[in-house]
C-alpha cells in the first residue's frame, strides 16, 4: 500500500488489474479505468507547504474510497495522480462516477492553517474494448483521456470512445524527430484559417459551409473572436433535422484542444502520438488562426525526407 494514503500503490493496482482483465476476457463483462490528476497540485505545496498537500492528498483518497464500491480499487498512481478500476462497468456508467468525484472534490474543504482551500480535478475513462491488449493498454487509453482533459481546460471528465478515431502515428513517435523539429513553431507547421464558422450561425448554415468547402469540421468563433468551440459532420449528422436552423453552439463541442502559435511544434507532435484526436486548433491570444492535424504532420516529415534525399539540398541533409 501507499504510506501516505493508504490506498494500493502501482505495483499492487496492475496485479488487480491482471487478475480482472482475465476475468473480463473470460466472461466478456465490461472493465473501466479511470485516471485523475489534481490540477495545479504544485501550487498547493508552494503556497501552503508539503503538510498541507500530503494531508490533501490524504483527504483525495478518502473521498474516492467513499465513492467507490468493494468491489473497486483505488491506487495512488504517483504524485497526484490516481487511478481507480471499475469492473464490471461499461465507459459511461464509469464518465457517471468521475463526473460525480470531479463535483465532490470541488466542493472540497481542504484545512490550512485558520482557513481552508480547494482542489479540481481532471479525470479520463476508459473501458476495455475488443482491440484493447492488455490491462497497461487499459490504463493507457484512460491517460490519454486524462491528457485531453487538462489540454481542454482541466476540472471535466474526458471518455475515451468520445476522442476523434483515426490511425496512430506509430512511425512518428514521441522525441523520434526532436533534433528536426528543433526550433519549429506552431505556427510554422499550422493550415492557416481562411474562413472561421461563428457561434450564432444556424446548424443549416454551418452545414453549408462545411460543405462548400470540403472539409470535414472547422473551429468555432465567438462574437468578440475568440475561440469557442469545434464543429465536425459527426456533430452535424447527430443533430435533429427539426432543429437546423437553431444556432450551432447548441451542437459545437466547446473546450477545444489548442495551442497557441508559438508553442513549439515538438510539443504538438508529442501530443498527437499520444492520443487518438486527429488535430489540434492553433490560436493567436485566444483567436483562431489555423489548424494542424496529422496529415499536415505527416506531409511535413514527407517533405524532409524528400529534401534530405535530394542531393542539392545542404540543410536538411546535414541534419542526416
Amino acid at each position: 500500500t501507499d504510506s501516505l494514503t493508504g490506498l494500493s500503490n502501482q505495483r499492487t493496482f496492475y496485479e488487480a488489474m491482471a487478475k480482472e482483465w482475465h476475468r473480463t476476457k473470460r466472461s466478456r463483462l465490461p472493465l473501466s479505468c479511470v485516471m485523475l490528476d489534481l490540477d495545479f497540485f504544485k501550487r498547493v505545496n508552494d503556497l501552503y507547504g508539503h503538510p498541507a498537500g500530503d494531508s490533501a492528498l490524504r483527504c483525495v483518497a478518502e473521498l474516492l474510497l467513499a465513492t467507490s464500491r468493494t468491489s473497486d480499487t483505488v491506487c495512488r498512481y504517483g504524485g497526484e495522480e490516481f487511478c481507480v478500476m471499475l469492473p464490471e462497468t461499461g465507459e459511461q456508467d464509469a464518465a457517471t462516477w468521475a463526473e460525480r468525484a470531479r463535483e465532490r472534490l470541488a466542493t472540497l474543504h481542504l484545512p490550512v492553517g485558520d482557513g481552508d482551500f480547494h482542489l479540481t480535478g481532471s479525470f479520463g475513462v476508459a473501458q476495455c474494448r475488443d482491440d484493447t491488449q492488455s490491462s497497461e493498454q487499459l490504463v493507457d487509453m484512460a491517460d490519454q483521456a486524462l491528457l485531453c482533459a487538462k489540454r481542454m481546460g482541466r476540472d471535466q471528465v474526458v471518455r475515451y470512445a468520445l476522442l476523434a478515431e483515426g490511425a496512430e502515428l506509430d512511425s512518428l513517435c514521441p522525441g523520434r524527430h526532436d533534433r528536426v523539429m528543433q526550433g519549429l513553431l506552431a505556427r510554422d507547421l499550422m493550415t492557416p484559417l481562411t474562413v472561421c464558422l461563428r457561434s450564432d450561425a444556424s446548424i443549416n448554415e454551418a452545414a453549408a459551409f462545411l460543405l462548400r468547402a470540403g472539409i470535414p469540421s472547422a473551429p468555432v468563433m465567438d462574437g468578440e473572436g475568440q475561440l469557442a468551440g469545434f464543429l465536425s459532420e459527426k456533430d452535424l449528422v447527430m443533430a435533429a433535422m427539426t432543429s437546423w436552423q437553431q444556432p450551432l453552439r447548441s451542437v459545437m463541442r466547446p473546450n477545444p484542444i489548442c495551442y497557441e502559435e508559438t508553442t513549439p511544434a515538438s510539443v504538438i507532435h508529442e501530443f498527437l502520438c499520444r492520443v487518438s484526436i486527429r488535430r489540434v486548433v492553433i490560436t493567436n491570444n485566444g483567436r483562431p488562426t489555423g489548424m494542424i492535424d496529422r496529415r499536415s504532420l505527416l506531409q511535413w516529415f514527407y517533405n524532409c525526407a524528400e529534401q534530405a534525399a535530394d542531393p542539392e539540398c545542404g540543410a536538411l541533409q546535414g541534419n542526416g
